[in-house]
Protein backbone atom coordinates (compact mmCIF):
# COMPACT_ATOMS: atom_id res chain seq x y z
CA UNK A 1 0.00 0.00 0.00
CA UNK A 2 1.40 3.33 -0.39
CA UNK A 3 2.81 5.32 2.47
CA UNK A 4 0.72 8.46 3.46
CA UNK A 5 2.08 11.02 5.93
CA UNK A 6 2.25 14.31 7.40
CA UNK A 7 4.96 15.07 4.43
CA UNK A 8 4.70 12.73 1.78
CA UNK A 9 2.22 10.27 -0.31
CA UNK A 10 4.91 9.08 -2.13
CA UNK A 11 4.51 5.11 -2.90
CA UNK A 12 7.15 2.42 -1.52
CA UNK A 13 7.73 1.73 -5.11
CA UNK A 14 8.94 5.20 -5.82
CA UNK A 15 12.60 4.92 -6.50
CA UNK A 16 14.25 7.21 -4.39
CA UNK A 17 13.77 5.46 -1.63
CA UNK A 18 16.33 3.25 -2.03
CA UNK A 19 18.50 4.27 1.28
CA UNK A 20 18.66 2.92 5.09
CA UNK A 21 15.34 4.46 6.17
CA UNK A 22 13.24 4.31 3.66
CA UNK A 23 12.87 7.93 3.36
CA UNK A 24 13.39 10.25 0.60
CA UNK A 25 15.35 13.03 2.31
CA UNK A 26 18.86 12.75 1.20
CA UNK A 27 20.64 10.16 3.34
CA UNK A 28 23.41 7.30 2.72
CA UNK A 29 22.68 4.87 -0.05
CA UNK A 30 24.66 2.41 -1.07
CA UNK A 31 24.66 0.58 -4.67
CA UNK A 32 26.85 -3.07 -5.18
CA UNK A 33 27.95 -3.20 -8.56
CA UNK A 34 30.67 -5.29 -10.12
CA UNK A 35 34.44 -4.75 -10.51
CA UNK A 36 37.68 -5.19 -11.91
CA UNK A 37 38.71 -7.43 -9.23
CA UNK A 38 35.81 -9.47 -9.79
CA UNK A 39 34.38 -8.56 -6.17
CA UNK A 40 31.37 -6.33 -5.06
CA UNK A 41 32.37 -3.03 -4.97
CA UNK A 42 29.97 -0.44 -3.05
CA UNK A 43 29.74 3.17 -3.64
CA UNK A 44 27.70 5.34 -1.39
CA UNK A 45 25.26 8.01 -2.50
CA UNK A 46 23.17 10.86 -1.05
CA UNK A 47 20.80 10.01 -3.06
CA UNK A 48 18.46 7.16 -3.16
CA UNK A 49 17.89 7.42 -6.77
CA UNK A 50 21.41 8.01 -7.62
CA UNK A 51 22.43 4.19 -5.84
CA UNK A 52 19.06 2.42 -8.27
CA UNK A 53 20.85 4.43 -11.03
CA UNK A 54 24.27 3.33 -10.35
CA UNK A 55 23.21 -0.83 -10.05
CA UNK A 56 21.60 0.06 -13.53
CA UNK A 57 24.60 1.72 -15.16
CA UNK A 58 26.40 0.81 -18.24
CA UNK A 59 28.99 1.82 -20.14
CA UNK A 60 27.17 -0.52 -23.03
CA UNK A 61 24.67 -2.97 -24.00
CA UNK A 62 24.95 -6.25 -26.26
CA UNK A 63 22.57 -8.41 -27.57
CA UNK A 64 21.45 -10.02 -30.80
CA UNK A 65 19.16 -9.57 -34.10
CA UNK A 66 17.68 -11.58 -36.45
CA UNK A 67 16.30 -10.60 -39.53
CA UNK A 68 14.80 -11.33 -42.75
CA UNK A 69 16.09 -14.29 -45.08
CA UNK A 70 14.15 -17.20 -45.63
CA UNK A 71 12.31 -17.74 -42.19
CA UNK A 72 10.85 -13.74 -42.31
CA UNK A 73 12.22 -12.69 -39.17
CA UNK A 74 12.13 -9.34 -37.56
CA UNK A 75 13.99 -8.29 -34.23
CA UNK A 76 13.11 -5.15 -31.71
CA UNK A 77 15.54 -3.75 -28.86
CA UNK A 78 14.21 -2.26 -26.31
CA UNK A 79 16.16 -0.16 -23.77
CA UNK A 80 14.50 1.48 -20.82
CA UNK A 81 15.67 3.85 -17.94
CA UNK A 82 13.49 3.77 -15.18
CA UNK A 83 15.01 6.33 -12.89
CA UNK A 84 15.54 8.72 -16.12
CA UNK A 85 12.28 11.19 -14.98
CA UNK A 86 13.90 11.73 -11.85
CA UNK A 87 16.88 13.37 -14.04
CA UNK A 88 14.96 15.10 -16.38
CA UNK A 89 10.99 15.71 -16.10
CA UNK A 90 10.76 19.79 -14.37
CA UNK A 91 8.13 17.44 -12.47
CA UNK A 92 10.85 16.41 -10.21
CA UNK A 93 13.87 18.91 -11.11
CA UNK A 94 12.10 22.33 -11.38
CA UNK A 95 13.72 25.01 -13.92
CA UNK A 96 17.25 23.74 -13.06
CA UNK A 97 17.95 21.47 -16.15
CA UNK A 98 19.06 17.86 -16.69
CA UNK A 99 21.23 16.34 -13.75
CA UNK A 100 23.87 13.87 -14.69
CA UNK A 101 24.03 11.66 -16.35
CA UNK A 102 21.74 13.24 -18.52
CA UNK A 103 22.03 16.18 -20.24
CA UNK A 104 18.97 17.40 -21.84
CA UNK A 105 15.66 18.08 -19.66
CA UNK A 106 12.43 16.69 -20.90
CA UNK A 107 11.16 18.69 -23.92
CA UNK A 108 14.01 21.26 -23.48
CA UNK A 109 15.27 20.56 -27.25
CA UNK A 110 12.25 18.42 -28.76
CA UNK A 111 8.84 18.30 -27.35
CA UNK A 112 8.06 15.08 -25.70
CA UNK A 113 11.80 14.14 -24.99
CA UNK A 114 14.70 14.08 -23.62
CA UNK A 115 17.54 13.22 -26.18
CA UNK A 116 20.94 10.36 -25.45
CA UNK A 117 23.60 9.86 -28.07
CA UNK A 118 24.40 6.49 -28.39
CA UNK A 119 26.32 4.54 -31.42
CA UNK A 120 25.70 1.10 -32.78
CA UNK A 121 28.50 -1.52 -33.97
CA UNK A 122 27.03 -4.19 -35.92
CA UNK A 123 28.84 -7.76 -35.88
CA UNK A 124 27.67 -10.39 -38.10
CA UNK A 125 28.38 -14.09 -37.62
CA UNK A 126 31.54 -14.07 -39.10
CA UNK A 127 32.45 -10.74 -37.46
CA UNK A 128 32.22 -8.48 -40.09
CA UNK A 129 31.65 -5.27 -38.77
CA UNK A 130 29.62 -2.01 -39.47
CA UNK A 131 29.94 1.12 -37.31
CA UNK A 132 27.39 3.57 -36.55
CA UNK A 133 25.05 2.00 -39.16
CA UNK A 134 21.66 3.79 -38.31
CA UNK A 135 18.82 5.81 -38.90
CA UNK A 136 17.62 6.09 -42.70
CA UNK A 137 20.98 5.30 -44.40
CA UNK A 138 23.32 2.47 -43.85
CA UNK A 139 26.19 2.98 -43.46
CA UNK A 140 26.54 6.50 -42.74
CA UNK A 141 28.09 7.11 -39.15
CA UNK A 142 24.75 9.06 -38.08
CA UNK A 143 24.21 8.38 -34.05
CA UNK A 144 21.18 7.09 -32.25
CA UNK A 145 19.33 9.25 -30.18
CA UNK A 146 17.39 7.61 -27.43
CA UNK A 147 14.75 10.42 -26.41
CA UNK A 148 12.05 8.27 -24.54
CA UNK A 149 12.29 6.41 -20.89
CA UNK A 150 11.33 3.44 -23.12
CA UNK A 151 12.88 3.49 -26.69
CA UNK A 152 12.71 0.55 -29.12
CA UNK A 153 15.03 -0.41 -31.62
CA UNK A 154 13.36 -2.13 -34.62
CA UNK A 155 16.30 -3.64 -36.70
CA UNK A 156 15.13 -4.00 -40.48
CA UNK A 157 16.87 -4.74 -43.96
CA UNK A 158 15.66 -1.58 -45.23
CA UNK A 159 15.38 0.84 -42.84
CA UNK A 160 15.21 4.11 -45.65
CA UNK A 161 11.96 2.75 -46.34
CA UNK A 162 10.47 3.38 -42.87
CA UNK A 163 8.47 6.29 -42.54
CA UNK A 164 8.25 7.92 -39.25
CA UNK A 165 6.23 6.81 -36.63
CA UNK A 166 5.82 3.56 -38.20
CA UNK A 167 5.23 0.51 -35.64
CA UNK A 168 8.17 -1.51 -34.74
CA UNK A 169 8.52 -4.84 -36.42
CA UNK A 170 7.70 -6.86 -33.56
CA UNK A 171 5.85 -5.18 -30.86
CA UNK A 172 4.51 -2.76 -33.03
CA UNK A 173 5.53 0.03 -30.77
CA UNK A 174 5.31 3.79 -31.69
CA UNK A 175 8.43 4.93 -29.69
CA UNK A 176 10.46 3.78 -31.99
CA UNK A 177 14.11 5.42 -31.17
CA UNK A 178 15.93 3.88 -34.58
CA UNK A 179 15.30 1.88 -37.45
CA UNK A 180 18.88 -0.44 -37.90
CA UNK A 181 19.62 -1.66 -40.74
CA UNK A 182 22.21 -4.74 -40.21
CA UNK A 183 24.69 -6.32 -41.21
CA UNK A 184 23.46 -9.88 -42.87
CA UNK A 185 20.08 -11.85 -41.93
CA UNK A 186 21.80 -12.01 -38.12
CA UNK A 187 24.61 -11.34 -35.51
CA UNK A 188 25.28 -9.32 -32.54
CA UNK A 189 25.19 -5.45 -31.52
CA UNK A 190 26.82 -3.13 -29.04
CA UNK A 191 25.09 0.17 -27.85
CA UNK A 192 27.89 2.51 -26.57
CA UNK A 193 26.25 4.48 -24.14
CA UNK A 194 29.85 5.48 -22.37
CA UNK A 195 32.78 6.88 -24.83
CA UNK A 196 35.82 8.75 -25.20
CA UNK A 197 33.71 12.26 -24.48
CA UNK A 198 32.50 11.07 -21.27
CA UNK A 199 29.08 12.51 -22.27
CA UNK A 200 27.23 10.93 -19.61
CA UNK A 201 28.72 10.68 -15.81
CA UNK A 202 26.79 9.66 -12.78
CA UNK A 203 27.45 11.67 -10.08
CA UNK A 204 30.27 11.09 -8.24
CA UNK A 205 29.55 8.49 -5.00
CA UNK A 206 30.90 9.24 -1.46
CA UNK A 207 34.17 7.08 -2.35
CA UNK A 208 35.39 8.78 -5.52
CA UNK A 209 34.03 6.87 -8.37
CA UNK A 210 32.10 7.97 -11.29
CA UNK A 211 30.43 5.34 -13.47
CA UNK A 212 30.11 6.07 -17.07
CA UNK A 213 27.17 5.82 -18.92
CA UNK A 214 23.30 5.51 -18.91
CA UNK A 215 21.44 3.73 -16.42
CA UNK A 216 19.72 1.34 -18.93
CA UNK A 217 17.58 -2.16 -18.84
CA UNK A 218 15.70 -4.04 -21.22
CA UNK A 219 15.85 -7.10 -23.47
CA UNK A 220 15.92 -7.86 -27.31
CA UNK A 221 12.71 -9.87 -29.06
CA UNK A 222 12.54 -11.52 -32.44
CA UNK A 223 9.45 -13.35 -34.09
CA UNK A 224 10.01 -15.45 -36.82
CA UNK A 225 7.02 -16.27 -39.56
CA UNK A 226 8.88 -19.56 -41.44
CA UNK A 227 6.92 -20.68 -44.19
CA UNK A 228 9.51 -23.03 -45.72
CA UNK A 229 9.48 -24.82 -42.28
CA UNK A 230 8.05 -28.41 -44.11
CA UNK A 231 5.76 -28.62 -47.23
CA UNK A 232 2.11 -26.90 -46.63
CA UNK A 233 3.07 -25.94 -43.12
CA UNK A 234 3.78 -22.35 -41.36
CA UNK A 235 5.70 -21.99 -38.47
CA UNK A 236 5.75 -18.98 -35.92
CA UNK A 237 7.77 -18.65 -33.18
CA UNK A 238 9.94 -16.05 -31.60
CA UNK A 239 12.08 -15.24 -28.18
CA UNK A 240 12.96 -12.97 -25.81
CA UNK A 241 16.66 -12.45 -24.09
CA UNK A 242 17.95 -10.00 -22.00
CA UNK A 243 20.71 -7.53 -22.74
CA UNK A 244 24.05 -8.52 -21.81
CA UNK A 245 25.99 -4.92 -20.35
CA UNK A 246 29.48 -3.65 -19.20
CA UNK A 247 30.81 -1.11 -16.78
CA UNK A 248 32.76 1.87 -17.07
CA UNK A 249 33.82 4.05 -14.24
CA UNK A 250 36.43 6.52 -13.11
CA UNK A 251 38.06 7.23 -9.75
CA UNK A 252 39.33 10.11 -7.76
CA UNK A 253 42.94 9.76 -7.73
CA UNK A 254 43.20 10.42 -4.30
CA UNK A 255 40.92 6.70 -3.43
CA UNK A 256 42.10 2.99 -4.49
CA UNK A 257 42.35 2.55 -8.57
CA UNK A 258 39.04 -0.02 -8.51
CA UNK A 259 38.51 0.91 -12.30
CA UNK A 260 40.63 0.39 -15.59
CA UNK A 261 39.45 4.19 -16.63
Amino acid sequence: MPLTDATSTVGFDDLRRANSEGAIAPTTATAYVSSYSGLPLALDYAQGIDAVSAVLASGAIYNEYLVGGTIGANTDWVVTMPTKHFYVDPLYIGNRGATAPFTEAFSETVAGQSRSNVGFTIHDREEGVVTSCVDSICPAPQPSVLGFETNVISFVAAPQNMLPHVPSSVLGSQLVATYVSPYGTDGWASMVLADARDEYLLRTAANGIALAGLPVTGFMVYNVVNANAQPGKLANYGGVFPHRSTIACYNDPTFPPPCSR
